[in-house]
């Protein structure tokens, strides 16, 4: 990451809560981010949160350093801050009010009734239901599915059952990061989304077996990735609604929640589809229908996994489909950890009826491995890029120097950032050397070049 110096004209918007009225002002923002399209979005919606309106640009998002703020110390003041926290704001404005150079905190009204946002939000997060397609009125005990195995795979990589996850972002709080914290195994990658009866009868395949892998196997644990993005797309679509209501105005904050609520409205349609069609699946048993993947590794796990993606891009950066088209269909894949006799696997899994994209997708990795390329670091780099459901063994992750740590935290967040412009070469580039992962086999009922 950079951090990028912006400079706009602003004036206050008309229903402002600043202290004193201006006749115009200058925003200096320094902004830590990738490329300079997702810092000048950052800078618009940081200085608009504010309770400005930009007028012009003075200075476009510019690559800066330390050192050209030696001097200055406002500007070395603002540029470390950013460092540390990935972004500042400074205005300098001028008022007929005010007769002499003075300094004030800017501050602004609470725009978020936080009162009601968390009351909404402790009675969403209780909620629970089975996703079992023969759900009925007997489906009353809901419990905590592990959506990631807790016998065969968490614990396997626990340290005094606990592995490393990443930390929930609040939507209420846009200036927080993702960062990794230490969770025991039996809440880690729960959700409420199956009744104890379905849960064991449906999973009993892959709960208490090996990965050998049989198709039914690679049927279920591709289901249970859809069953659990399809709950925690809906548990966000009703927090994000939650977070909207409790908005006492309009303002930025609100229209970024907004932007989030209709690509997750998006995400969810499809993912509804989705669900239908392995639904039918797995009534008729026809689990052939699967295609996948599996490279295995003889040594043991350091991290497990379960997610899936909408590949937007493949391996070698080509666009597959285009997210943001939400009159098209979209096809997803899924990827997923899973303990094989005398190793692990790692799981790619995708159904056979809209295919094509996630065809595609497979090919150019193994296009991408035959040109030379770590095929280790491409599936790290997937699942660091791609799937927020991972553990970290906490002797692997305690081990890792601070450069790889900040690598992988670095790019989880530009990943979540709903502000950050996505690279058509993120699954390209990126991550090498962290891993010491190595596949010895690898298993498929793909065709001959496929």
């Amino acid at each position: 990451m950079q951090l990028f110096f912006i400079k706009l004209k602003v004036c206050s918007c008309s229903d402002n809560s600043h202290k004193i009225s201006s006749e115009g002002a200058y925003a200096a923002c320094w902004i830590r981010a990738s490329d300079p399209t997702s810092a000048f979005a950052k800078a618009i919606f940081l200085v608009e949160r504010d309770e400005w309106e930009i007028n012009t640009v003075e200075i476009p998002p510019t690559v800066v350093t330390r050192e050209m703020f030696i001097d200055r110390d406002i500007g070395l003041q603002n540029y470390d801050s950013a460092t540390l926290r990935g972004f500042s704001v400074y205005y300098v404005a001028w008022s007929s009010e005010v007769d002499q150079e003075t300094e004030l905190t800017l501050n602004t009204l609470e725009k978020l009734d936080k009162a009601k946002y968390y009351k909404d939000r402790g009675a969403l997060l209780k909620k629970g239901y089975c996703l079992h397609p023969d759900s009925s009125s007997c489906c009353n005990q809901i419990i905590k599915a592990h959506s990631i195995q807790k016998n065969q795979s968490l614990s396997s990589i626990s340290i005094d059952n606990h592995v490393y996850l990443l930390s929930k972002k609040s939507f209420v709080d846009h200036d927080s990061t993702v960062c990794y914290q230490k969770e025991g195994i039996n809440k880690a990658s729960t959700f409420k989304g199956f009744c104890k009866k379905h849960d064991n009868e449906l999973f009993e395949a892959i709960d208490n077996n090996v990965l050998v892998p049989t198709e039914e196997q690679v049927f279920l644990y591709a289901y249970r990735s859809i069953c659990r993005e399809l709950f925690e797309k809906n548990k966000a679509a009703s927090l994000l609604n939650a977070n909207l209501s409790s908005f006492t105005k309009g303002c930025a904050e609100k229209r970024l929640i907004n932007n989030l609520i209709e690509g997750t409205n998006y995400g969810l349609d499809n993912l509804i589809k989705i669900k239908d069609t392995y639904d039918l699946t797995l009534s008729q048993r026809t689990f052939s229908d699967m295609k996948f993947v599996v490279f295995k590794c003889n040594q043991k796990p350091n991290m497990a996994f379960s997610g899936l993606i909408y590949p937007d891009f493949d391996f070698l950066g080509n666009c597959l489909q285009d997210l943001s088209d939400t009159n098209k269909s979209l096809s997803l894949i899924t990827v997923c950890s899973a303990p094989m006799e005398g190793g692990w696997g790692y799981l790619l899994a995708w159904h056979q009826e809209n295919s094509a994209v996630c065809d595609t997708f497979v090919a150019s990795l193994a296009e991408l491995i035959n040109s030379g390329e770590s095929v280790e670091d491409a599936l790290f780099r997937f699942i660091i890029s791609a799937c927020e459901n991972h553990a970290f063994s906490p002797c692997w992750w305690d081990k890792l120097n601070s450069t790889h740590k900040e690598t992988i935290i670095q790019r989880v967040n530009e990943m979540v950032d709903p502000l950050s412009v996505v690279s058509n070469s993120y699954l390209q580039t990126g991550l090498e050397g962290i891993v010491e992962w190595s596949f010895n086999e690898v298993l498929t009922n793909l065709e001959p070049n496929t």
